[in-house]
């Protein structure tokens, strides 16, 4: 992911609700894929889509209305629940 930088200084700017509910769509897309198809590839991108959306959950921006953040922890637990049907097949391929 990369990180938007403002005019005025190096700080990293931090994303929108927007951006971020894009980022757990993509994850909870991915680990369908992945659920179905059970390849290790569609694992691995599942998995990294994961830690994205982990990652950009530090960056939110705080002043997002509450709505918002109810979307956003419904789309978080959808992910989480294709994550957790994913971590038996992926632990049995390690095998």
């Amino acid at each position: 992911m990369k990180h938007r930088k403002t005019k005025d200084s190096d700080k990293e700017t931090t994303i929108t609700a927007e951006e971020y509910a894009q980022i757990l769509k993509n994850a909870a897309e991915t680990a369908q894929v992945a659920e179905q198809t059970g390849s290790k590839y569609d694992i691995d991108k599942a998995a990294y889509y994961a830690q994205l959306a982990k990652d950009a959950a530090a960056k939110v921006h705080e002043k997002n209305e509450k709505t918002r953040i109810k979307k956003l922890l419904q789309l978080l637990r959808k992910t989480h629940k294709f994550l957790k049907m994913l971590l038996p097949k992926f632990t049995s391929s390690l095998k």
